[in-house]
């Protein structure tokens, strides 16, 4: 209806009616309070600049064309016009710099609320560039922040606590004064984006090791190259003491299948929903805060956390006086301010194509998830059932397509990487250490104290090198094999003694065992072999040393003959 008009009419008829109290049952359940949406744009910012701060400090090694994914190795193994990235326009650390300190000049920007939609949109596009550019250290953790971000773009995120705000009080016109809520489409969409993750990992999850052994938990807290302290101690209670003969692995194992199927469903009651929303946002930041404290998951937690954060219901901020949400004054309407039927008829079709094009979005997510569900599909190949490229072309562009099968289920063993170097001398050494700085270069096959230390608890190296020994990715090894012998010989040439030759990298798997059994059983897994120089290097690197040898001989006589 315009916002001209002064009254409504009122049909006689029951189904508008109908609708009317479906609507009036129902909006609670997508509802999202305005000073939510501000704490969440506050904390989400402050997470975004932290994040974004660490990636730069290994901006060299995973952005650059000296790194571990150089451009042509990028449109090589993944370039295609879905995989867009402003960061790939150059490979020089001087660009990698320029982008890194834009994006986090908006981030900030976001993060107190100046020009909040229009720099949630850069942000978003720096974003999305960003994750492109090296898709191997990328986790559901990105794929979470990648989603938040897009449908903050269409949420009223600067409404509140935010510089725009400021700036509008007292001077906004009706048209602009904020609404202490919103309930929407878009509204709908993100409570339903953060539910899928759940709902979805928690479909994947239909497997033994967590319905019928319930040793899921037990399985991810043996991963060594997941523990925390924490973790250790709970996996050592739980091997030492079982209270009223409750294992506390499986009572772990239920609680987190129940968290995750019924904390989301909560957010859509639409009766007490002040109580069921509570409860269901405490479920998901509790179980990010043990699934944090325990394992060393990076930055998911985090965020998995921060996502909820929309879902809390505005009675908990009248509770504090000084957030309540008094009606916003605003300077009454000249005639010139206030919309014509003109301005509004010309508005209505930027209306409709937003509204189209954001129902796409959300069908096309609901599709993508039921698809990787293995719910029936209009589409079918050889009997197979399929999302078509059109749609995945469009998720891909847009950064909406997804996987939710976090430890679905997790493995039953872990490792850690010993490379194997030889230098030009014949000396065996470490190679991974020397990388990491480590002044020790002799070579060490036991098992490391800290696992990982050896990443420096470092989720996006972990999760490259995790990926590294998957042969999905044996083509990038190839790459890492190069920056490795780069990192090395930047000093060196072929023939001296100190300078890098080949190396293997292998990967030791350690298997757990069930029922708190030691482990023993040890596989040893050589995944690569890497030469630093081939033989016309070499051999042009010993003519250079031979030439240079007899320039110093000859000088050396010519000095004695004087």
């Amino acid at each position: 209806m315009p916002p001209f008009s002064a009254s409504t009419s009122t049909s006689s008829s029951p189904l508008p009616r109908l609708l009317a109290a479906l609507q009036r049952l129902f909006s609670p359940s997508f509802t999202l309070d305005i000073r939510s949406l501000g704490i969440f744009r506050v904390l989400f910012g402050l997470f975004l600049f932290c994040d974004i701060a660490i990636k730069w400090y290994w901006g060299y090694e995973f952005f650059t064309d000296y790194g571990i994914l150089p451009r042509a190795a990028m449109v090589e193994l993944t370039g295609s016009i879905e995989n867009w990235s402003l960061h790939a326009i150059n490979g020089s650390a001087l660009w990698m710099h320029l982008l890194f300190i834009l994006h986090l000049g908006l981030i900030a920007a976001f993060t107190v609320g100046f020009h909040t939609r229009w720099v949630a949109v850069a942000v978003w596009v720096l974003t999305l560039s960003l994750q492109t550019r090296n898709p191997m250290i990328l986790s559901a953790a990105e794929l979470l922040v990648r989603l938040c971000l897009f449908w903050t773009l269409f949420l009223p995120m600067g409404d509140w606590l935010s510089l725009d705000a400021k700036r509008r009080t007292g001077t906004a016109t009706p048209s602009q004064v904020p609404q202490r809520s919103v309930t929407s489409l878009v509204s709908a969409a993100y409570i339903l984006q953060v539910g899928l993750i759940y709902w979805t990992t928690l479909f994947h999850k239909h497997h033994p090791m967590w319905y019928e052994e319930k040793l899921a938990v037990y399985y991810a807290l043996s991963l060594d190259e997941f523990a925390r302290p924490i973790g250790i101690w709970f996996w050592q209670l739980a091997r030492d003491y079982q209270p009223f003969g409750f294992d506390l692995m499986q009572l772990a194992n239920d609680a987190t299948l129940l968290v995750e199927g019924l904390a989301p469903t909560l957010w859509l009651i639409p009766f007490f929903s002040v109580f069921f929303r509570t409860v269901g946002v405490l479920g998901i930041m509790g179980l990010h805060l043990g699934l944090g404290s325990m394992m060393v998951l990076g930055i998911f937690p985090f965020i998995g956390a921060i996502s909820t954060i929309p879902m809390i219901p505005g009675w908990w901020w009248d509770k504090v006086k000084s957030w309540r949400l008094q009606p916003p004054t605003a300077k009454p309407p000249s005639a010139s301010q206030r919309p014509s039927l003109l301005t509004w008829l010309r508005a209505a079709p930027l209306r409709t194509l937003r509204y189209v094009f954001l129902s796409v979005c959300c069908i096309s997510i609901l599709w993508w998830n039921a698809v990787e569900l293995g719910a029936t599909s209009p589409f079918t190949s050889n009997g197979e059932e399929y999302i078509p490229e059109s749609v995945k072309s469009f998720n891909r562009l847009l950064s909406l397509d997804q996987n939710w099968n976090m430890f679905s289920p997790p493995p039953r063993g872990d490792g850690w990487y010993v490379i194997e170097g030889t230098l030009t001398s014949g000396r065996k050494v470490d190679v991974w250490r020397h990388y990491w700085g480590n002044g020790d270069l002799t070579l060490d096959w036991d098992k490391p104290t800290n696992i990982p230390e050896t990443y420096r608890h470092d989720a996006k190296w972990h999760k490259y090198m995790a990926n590294l020994r998957d042969n999905t990715y044996e083509k990038h090894r190839l790459h890492f094999g190069r920056f490795l012998c780069r990192e090395w010989n930047s000093d060196y040439n072929a023939a001296d003694p100190e300078a890098l030759q080949q190396f293997d990298i292998h990967f030791f798997t350690e298997h757990n065992l069930p029922n708190y059994r030691v482990k023993e059983d040890i596989t040893k897994d050589t995944i690569w072999y890497h030469q630093c120089y081939s033989e016309e290097d070499r051999e042009k690197a010993a003519t250079a040393e031979r030439e240079q040898m007899k320039a110093a001989s000859a000088a050396a006589q010519a000095a004695a003959a004087e």
